[in-house]
């Protein structure tokens, strides 16, 4: 049991401490700025220009990631290095929500990969979830104010650019670039907005199964009477450039 001298001692260590490190440890609901987004950035399924920006990790769905922002688009990138996850984050598609009004409750949102259901060529595990990762032509978009809910071709006049790929590490890789103004946001805009990250852990289509038989990814099928999304929420400030 401490006394309070004990505490006393333990606080000011860790005021010290915190001041030499410059971390301060972060809350649930703490809002952090964004970091500049990566000069020449280009949403292509690479995280080159990102250097060492993607190391943000999310334990439950054990995504590494990093959002940022210039002055007419927010990022999302992603890394996931679990095989287990591999195919049904693939085959779900990745999703980002964004909440202008602070609240953990779904906003304007984008997803993708949005996979074909046709069968695949190939017999290697890497190359059938390359061909169907490459073959994604579509994001799926809902409750953007000015825009139509449904899929959009990854060539849309909108400006939301998404690109995945599987790398050579077998690590599924993803960007997203939204564009601030289908938002209704600016980069100088003040206001916390809540973020969220998910995926579906059964396949959106509960009558496929996707099975590699190969390369470690294992059996997955889709549940037949659930959907369940994981993810999770971060809060964050845009950056002014």
């Amino acid at each position: 049991m401490f006394n309070k001298t004990t505490r006393n001692v333990a606080a000011l260590l860790f005021a010290f401490g915190t001041a030499l490190t410059g971390f301060t440890p972060l809350k649930g609901d703490d809002t952090v700025q964004n970091p500049p987004a990566p000069a020449g950035i280009k949403i292509d399924g690479s995280l080159s220009e990102w250097g060492g920006l993607v190391t943000k990790y999310d334990e439950a769905t054990r995504l590494y990631y990093a959002v940022s922002n210039d002055s007419q688009n927010l990022y999302l990138a992603v890394r996931s290095e679990s095989k287990q996850d591999l195919a049904k984050i693939a085959l779900s598609g990745i999703t980002l929500s964004v909440n202008t009004d602070g609240k953990k409750k779904e906003g304007a949102s984008a997803t993708f990969p949005i996979i074909s259901r046709q069968r695949s060529q190939g017999s290697n595990a890497d190359s059938i979830l390359k061909q169907r990762i490459t073959s994604a032509k579509e994001i799926r978009i809902r409750g953007f104010k000015q825009l139509p809910d449904g899929g959009i071709s990854v060539a849309n006049d909108y400006g939301i650019i998404a690109a995945a790929s599987l790398n050579d590490n077998r690590h599924f890789i993803y960007e997203l670039a939204i564009p601030l103004k289908h938002l209704d946001l600016t980069a100088a805009d003040p206001r916390p907005i809540a973020i969220q990250i998910k995926y579906n852990r059964a396949n959106p289509a509960p009558a496929q199964s996707f099975s590699t038989g190969m390369g470690g990814y294992g059996r997955w099928r889709s549940a037949p009477s659930r959907n369940e999304p994981e993810g999770f929420w971060i809060k964050r400030t845009l950056r002014d450039k």
